[in-house]
């Protein structure tokens, strides 16, 4: 199952991120809930935005966003798709 999607550098253009930022989108489920992944991203310092398709948009510093992932990861038990 396909849980959240990380993609590198200039792979895939997000109209509105600044230049260079590292992303992942993640899909909210009952498991991890919305408002769960932006308390997550609010403590490592990360910006998210809700896109019109309801994931999560969580974008920074590459370091960081690594982060989020493992600890979405170990916190939920999932593992990523691409």
């Amino acid at each position: 199952r396909r849980v959240f999607e990380e993609e590198e550098g200039a792979s895939r253009f997000v109209p509105g991120l600044p230049r260079g930022q590292r992303w992942v989108r993640v899909k909210p489920s009952g498991e991890m809930p919305v408002e769960a992944l932006k308390a997550l991203a609010n403590e490592l310092s990360l910006s998210f935005n809700v896109q019109k398709d309801g994931c999560l948009l969580v974008y920074g510093e590459d370091e960081r966003v690594k982060d989020f992932v493992k600890k979405m990861a170990t916190k939920y038990g999932l593992k990523a798709g691409k």
